[in-house]
């Protein structure tokens, strides 16, 4: 990462925008709001069952011919959390949302599990984009984004959960590539070796430690995750600015 210059402010928003609404975004329904919300009393038509990763899940179509990504299993509660978080303090985020009953036609189920909706009509996928080669390098929202994660017992930080992805004009808006991090569901639990490690465990993730000291001005984390590498340049200031913002979150 060394001799890479600091992203231009322009390239910045690619990544992360100061959210000066923070206190009043709606956390609970998120980037998509009360607008994109997936129906419960209509039939998906099933397009592709999707076999990545630790959770299987579909990817489906509603009645609108909008498409979405199901996924099901044990990180949907997780990931749908953390994106909310990382949404609400400015990294961009799909619309993400819980959907504990629904119907779908023509897949191998009538009546799937409950699954995490993740809408993709919005969007189109251009790529990956590496966490040690990207236009953000030694930036302290890219750094941020590391703070939260490393907070949050993300375990599985590696290049090909993140992606870029094109999100064309829309009403006042121009057109613009964004920087995300699309697979949260290894967090909320504890890090750690592949025996050791879980995922959405309330009582593993309060047990956790994060921070170990500071020496030389950089913060020694406790991390037992992938990528550990990434974590050995962050400052003190650095870490205080994200907790900046995530101070301003409130239960209400």
């Amino acid at each position: 990462m060394a001799g890479r210059p600091v992203a231009a402010a322009g390239e910045i928003d690619q990544l992360w925008v100061g959210p000066g609404d923070l206190e009043s975004r709606d956390v609970f329904y998120g980037p998509g709001g009360r607008e994109l919300v997936p129906a419960t009393d209509v039939a998906y038509r099933f397009k592709s069952l999707d076999t990545t990763g630790h959770s299987g899940g579909y990817e489906v179509v509603d009645p609108q011919d909008r498409k979405w990504k199901v996924k099901i299993g044990d990180e949907v509660g997780s990931e749908i959390a953390v994106s909310r978080i990382l949404w609400a303090i400015g990294y961009h985020q799909p619309a993400l949302y819980f959907v504990p009953r629904w119907r779908m036609t023509g897949g191998p189920k009538s009546s799937p599990e409950p699954g995490r909706f993740r809408f993709e009509s919005d969007h189109k996928k251009e790529g990956d984009w590496s966490f040690e080669d990207n236009p953000f390098v030694h930036s302290q929202p890219l750094h941020g984004l590391l703070v939260v994660n490393l907070l949050l017992n993300n375990w599985d930080l590696k290049d090909d959960n993140n992606k870029i992805i094109y999100v064309p004009a829309s009403g006042n808006s121009v057109p613009e590539l964004r920087y995300i991090i699309s697979d949260l569901g290894a967090t909320f639990g504890k890090t750690g070796g592949v025996f050791s490690r879980n995922r959405n465990s309330v009582e593993s993730f309060a047990g956790s430690k994060f921070v170990e000291g500071v020496q030389g001005g950089n913060v020694r984390f406790a991390y037992g995750g992938k990528n550990t590498g990434l974590f050995k340049n962050i400052t003190l200031e650095q870490t205080k600015w994200i907790g900046s913002w995530l101070s301003r979150l409130t239960v209400s």
